[in-house]
């Protein structure tokens, strides 16, 4: 694995450049990763409603050029030497693991919205025959 910031890795992107532009193949350099990453080849993402906010720069701090979207799936390509838990050829999403057998495609776009449901039901010991909302 390279030392911090000794060389970058080529990548590419959809990226917008402005608030109104389209999506556009956007070529950049990100820096090689340590020996506490996960350099992820990303299969399939999806963008939610909070990275349509930042794309049309409508909490006024979005910076260009952006590549929006959190929600990704993906192989885990190269593992730093401190991590434990992801080896290279893993299927994951944010550094989770994902099952084997795991649509990647349609993985993706539940993420964000899963994620975000399923922390206040654990939170909230929301189970079965429990409701949720008004009467």
């Amino acid at each position: 694995m390279a030392t911090k910031n000794s060389m970058s890795i080529a990548a590419k992107g959809y990226a917008l450049h402005d608030e109104q532009a389209k999506f556009d193949l956007f070529n950049f350099q990100r820096r090689a990763p340590d020996e506490y990453d996960i350099m992820i080849e990303i299969y399939f993402c999806g963008i939610c409603h909070s990275d349509i906010h930042q794309s049309r720069n409508e909490w006024h701090n979005s910076i260009y050029p952006m590549v929006p979207g959190h929600e990704i799936t993906g192989i885990a390509k190269m593992v730093g030497s401190s991590v434990a838990t992801i080896q290279v050829g893993d299927a994951e999403h944010f550094v989770c693991k994902l099952p084997n057998g795991l649509d990647l495609a349609k993985t993706a776009p539940l993420l964000c919205a899963g994620i975000t449901s399923y922390a206040p039901f654990q939170e909230h010991n929301v189970g079965p025959n429990t409701r949720v909302g008004y009467d």
